[in-house]
């Protein structure tokens, strides 16, 4: 019931913002799950199923006739990939969203055959073709999309294994590594054919007590944040200085509350941040991590589950905010301790213990990255009190505050020029 009603009112939404022109909006979903982050580069966090978080994700259909499949939203990586039929048998816990079978769309076509091949933190990967299909995305429908089916698997024997709408920029693809050219992501085939005016997205994924947000494409939804956007160049690569990933320039963090502010970061602290809303935590610098954790009353767990990362228990009725600055601007979006407290159910074994007082700690949502050569990452526990457009075309993120709880919409379509454009004219 909860499905159909969700179903039904992005029907109507979808529809009314179909009025406006050049905007693609989708509606999209929290599956509650056990979280895997399966990031390329990063090690891997695999939580147990009473933290209500999981990956977000939408419906799209692919082929002709449309076959229907669940795919996560990704900032993080670059390609939309899917499990063929053959690959989900490996799957054993079962592989969300479904599958495609190419023998039966007759507008489908191999376009790279072997070139897709992409590996995980966790050592889980996936492997097939790229290939050329009609993709839609609400009532949009694209045409030669190019897009990756996944034959071979591994590491997806525990769930979810789940297929990927990767929204990150075309540097970022999986056919780059492979030491060739970068095709025309989703974002560009849907200003190509004439369904948005510049590649840039913007993303809202509300709190943790809300099951559904919304990413719109090409548009921005004024009544989804507070005060003004934060206009940021995405960075360069530590190695090549290439633009290939949702990079910014993290500049400060402090805690808030009745008490006052702290400052968290250093004197000069600067870090290049990955936003990434296909990973559930966020990944700090350990100094950071064990900061906060002081400040807040909190602990690292004394069993690291994980060896390249490290965990934390916090108490569950934390109040205040952590504040983030980026860009030498402070802050731009403050989170509330509560997006940060995340209880554990009382069906599970519990990885934080009882605290002294005999209340229950809750799972803090920051981890460590141990390894100084992972990368930092701002995650959905971050991302859920942000604002977030993502232009492409002029490699830049504006953030600002989230407007969590928002019923009302005021959708604005960006321009061709993208951001800067936008701001200019507003």
């Amino acid at each position: 019931m909860e499905l159909l009603l969700y179903i039904l009112l992005m029907a109507v939404w979808v529809g009314h913002l179909a009025e406006a022109a050049k905007v693609v909006p989708m509606g999209i979903r929290r599956r509650a799950h056990g979280a895997t982050d399966r990031k390329r580069d990063l090690p891997a966090i695999t939580l147990t199923n009473d933290i209500p978080m999981g990956s977000y994700e939408t419906n799209v259909t692919v082929g002709t006739p449309p076959q229907a499949l669940t795919v996560v939203v990704d900032t993080g990586s670059s390609d939309i990939w899917f499990f063929s039929p053959e690959a989900v048998k490996h799957c054993k816990g079962g592989c969300l969203g479904g599958s495609f079978d190419a023998g039966r769309s007759s507008t489908y076509s191999i376009v790279h055959p072997d070139g897709f091949i992409i590996g995980y933190g966790d050592e889980s990967g996936a492997a097939g073709d790229y290939i050329s299909d009609t993709l839609r995305l609400g009532l949009i429908t694209l045409k030669n999309v190019t897009m990756a089916i996944a034959s071979v698997t591994q590491g997806f024997d525990m769930p979810p294994g789940a297929s990927v709408m990767g929204i990150g920029l075309d540097l970022g693809e999986s056919i780059v590594d492979q030491n060739s050219p970068p095709y025309s992501g989703m974002l560009r085939n849907l200003v190509d054919q004439d369904r948005i005016n510049s590649r840039t997205f913007s993303l809202w994924l509300d709190d943790l007590q809300s099951t559904t947000g919304s990413i719109l494409f090409g548009g921005v939804d004024t009544d989804k944040y507070v005060g003004t956007l934060k206009v940021l160049d995405i960075r360069g690569n530590a190695t090549s200085g290439v633009k290939d990933r949702f990079l910014v320039n993290w500049t400060s963090l402090a805690v808030s509350n009745t008490s006052g502010s702290i400052k968290i970061s250093q004197e000069g602290f600067s870090t290049p941040v990955l936003l990434d809303s296909g990973t559930s935590l966020s990944h700090v610098p350990v100094s950071i991590f064990h900061s906060l954790l002081e400040n807040l009353g909190g602990h690292a767990l004394a069993q690291q589950p994980y060896p390249e990362m490290a965990l934390g228990c916090v108490p569950c009725e934390l109040e205040g905010t952590l504040d983030f600055g980026f860009g030498g601007i402070d802050p731009v979006v403050s989170v509330p301790f509560s997006e940060l407290a995340i209880p554990e159910s009382a069906s599970q074994d519990k990885l934080c213990p009882l605290r002294q007082d005999g209340s229950q700690a809750c799972m803090f949502g920051l981890a460590a990255s141990v390894d100084p050569d992972q990368s930092i990452i701002l995650g959905d526990t971050f991302l859920r009190s942000a604002y977030a457009v993502y232009d492409l075309d002029n490699k830049l993120i504006a953030l600002g505050q989230s407007n969590t709880n928002s019923t009302s919409s005021n959708v604005v379509e960006v321009p061709a020029g993208g951001l800067r454009s936008m701001m200019a004219g507003s």
